[in-house]
């Protein structure tokens, strides 16, 4: 009767029932078993979210954050799920491993926030637990997969701004136990804003994102786009970014690198055959223009803000310079001559062919916008 009374209170985050009850019998949180189902008041009271009572949990019985539930839950998986921010780091206060412990299907608290995208969450257990992100389940699925199989694109973001910060980026090649990458996740879920932020220069350096993957059945992201309905906007992304059909890969001008899994994550060692391919020649001007783009990731507004400035200030002064010193000068004298007649200051180029003078001046007015435009 005293164990469903203090379940009660738990639901309900009576902290008053509760100091009732221990005085009453000052053993009754010594039980070793409250419930069978293994679930403690300190897993009822976060998933309720009553973070007082969870701090007056802590205090009497800190054990409790170490306990799994019968659904393979600790406390933390509960908060974190549910977004509890004030919860998840109350817990943490009394062992920062407890974001290392894994549940159902080896997954840990940061599995969890991920799948339900809880933000402030992943930052918090991150920042305790960094080596967290490199943690995958029993299905070999990292977080990044996780993000990507329940779309949350910006919990997504996040990862991988994590994993640049933190220079973990080669954690976004790992496989699942299908051999699946995130590539072959975006391309099977037709995730266009996926592949598009994967496979842009301005996101991810060069190289960082193996396109040519082949996972378990032997299949490129590209097999995978067309052995479905396809779609052509991320068919032309993948030609662009080099990836070809795996019948295509040719081992003397791919470099395939072979490298295992880490067995720390005790799981079976499996040999992944990773292509990188060589992206077509752009241009000098293509490249600059890509070297200048505006990258999300790492520059900031305001500094970006005072770069147009510049440019347009550069732009509209090359454009005025063009007009006022044409081609062929301008005229030093007037001249009523019936053949050529000209005033002083006006354009020579203007007088003798005013079609190709107009031409030029709204041409080169055109170039510089473009340029300013293509360049950000």
């Amino acid at each position: 009767m005293n164990n469903k009374r203090v379940l009660e209170a738990a639901q309900t985050g009576n902290i008053e029932d509760l100091h009732n009850m221990i005085s009453e019998n000052p053993l009754l949180l010594r039980s070793s078993s409250l419930v069978d189902n293994n679930e403690t008041p300190l897993h009822i009271a976060s998933t309720g979210g009553h973070i007082d009572f969870v701090k007056e949990i802590i205090k009497l019985r800190p054990d409790f954050a170490l306990e799994l539930n019968q659904d393979g839950f600790t406390p933390l998986h509960i908060a974190s799920a549910n977004g509890d921010l004030e919860i998840v780091k109350q817990l943490l206060k009394i062992n920062s491993n407890l974001c290392k412990i894994k549940g159902n299907e080896r997954r840990i608290p940061l599995h969890f926030a991920v799948i339900k995208g809880r933000t402030q969450v992943i930052r918090e257990l991150l920042s305790i637990c960094p080596d967290s992100i490199v943690e995958s389940t029993i299905r070999g699925e990292t977080s990044l997969h996780l993000a990507l199989k329940k779309n949350q694109f910006e919990a997504f973001i996040f990862l991988v701004e994590f994993l640049e910060k933190s220079n973990k980026m080669d954690v976004m090649n790992n496989k699942d136990n299908q051999g699946h990458t995130l590539l072959h996740y975006a391309v099977e879920r037709k995730q266009y804003e996926v592949v598009k932020f994967l496979l842009d220069e301005n996101n991810l350096r060069r190289g960082a994102i193996e396109v040519n993957s082949l996972n378990k059945k032997g299949l490129t992201p590209l097999d995978v786009l067309l052995s479905g309905d396809g779609d052509s906007d991320i068919e032309e992304m993948f030609r662009l970014a080099g990836a070809v059909k795996a019948k295509n890969l040719n081992s003397s001008s791919h470099n395939i690198v072979i490298t295992t899994e880490n067995p720390s994550n005790n799981q079976q060692l499996t040999t992944q055959n990773r292509t990188r391919v060589e992206k077509p020649h752009q241009s000098l001007s293509k490249q600059l223009q890509n070297y200048f783009k505006y990258n999300k990731l790492k520059d900031a507004p305001g500094k970006v803000r005072d770069t147009l400035l510049i440019l347009s200030v550069l732009i509209a002064t090359a454009t005025y310079q063009a007009i006022l010193s044409p081609p062929g000068g301008v005229w030093q004298d007037n001249n009523n001559d019936q053949i050529i007649s000209h005033k002083a200051g006006e354009s020579i180029m203007g007088s003798h062919n005013p079609t190709a003078y107009v031409l030029f001046g709204t041409s080169h007015v055109n170039y510089y916008i473009r340029e300013c435009y293509t360049s950000v």
